[in-house]
């Protein structure tokens, strides 16, 4: 009976556009071609990508306590480790900086408006506005 249950289970997640992820690990995916953004535990649907036809989906890497931001396409993710640099929507690689660890003081850049919450101010590095960040304490 549990047999049958799991391979229920696993059938619908098939049929809904993923693979079943037995850890339940939510994964920070980027479409290649629009730079949509989901965090998931399975493979998102390929239908509906914005920039016409179907998603090209990029596993960038596990939910985590660590902000990343690219310079090249201005992405955010929170991952529990450096993401990996492939399918930059701004086309070729991602070029990642770490701004710094979750918190609980409220960071906007004036000049990408990139926010986030961390526990001392985000570093500076790789704006992709051109330049450094320029971060400021917001009430949220």
């Amino acid at each position: 009976m549990t047999r049958l249950i799991a391979t229920i289970i696993i059938g619908l997640t098939l049929l809904c556009g993923g693979h079943a992820d037995t850890k339940g690990t939510i994964v920070n995916y980027q479409c290649v071609r629009c730079g949509t953004l989901l965090r998931l535990d399975h493979t998102p649907a390929s239908q509906g990508c914005r920039a016409g036809g179907q998603h090209r989906w990029q596993e960038l890497g596990a939910l985590g306590r660590d902000y990343y931001s690219c310079r090249r396409c201005n992405t955010l993710v929170e991952v529990s480790a450096e993401p990996t640099d492939q399918g930059c929507p701004a086309k070729g690689r991602h070029e990642w900086n770490r701004l710094g660890h979750m918190g609980d003081t409220h960071y906007r850049c004036d000049r990408c408006l990139l926010e986030v919450t961390c526990n001392r101010t985000p570093s500076p590095t790789g704006c992709a506005q051109g330049g450094r960040h320029v971060w400021h304490r917001t009430d949220n």
